[in-house]
């Protein structure tokens, strides 16, 4: 599965967040595949990483970089 976004019902109680240019940023999807420059209705795009971490506890580094992404 390349998509890994957040639930909605999750904003209240998960903070998601990816290690980008040294600094860990709050994200609210990934995904492998999709282009940068793709459209994701209001979103930033952050950059690519192996790095996540949820709720401050940093996970294992994923295998291949995702592409991150922001609400604005």
């Amino acid at each position: 599965m390349y998509e890994h976004p957040l639930s909605e019902e999750m904003s209240g109680g998960l903070l998601s967040e990816v290690l980008i240019d040294g600094k860990w940023i709050e994200y609210c999807e990934c995904n492998k595949s999709r282009n940068p420059n793709s459209l994701i209705p209001d979103a930033v795009y952050l950059g690519k990483s192996k790095e996540v971490r949820h709720n401050g506890v940093v996970q294992e580094p994923w295998e291949e970089k995702y592409h991150f992404w922001k609400r604005k």
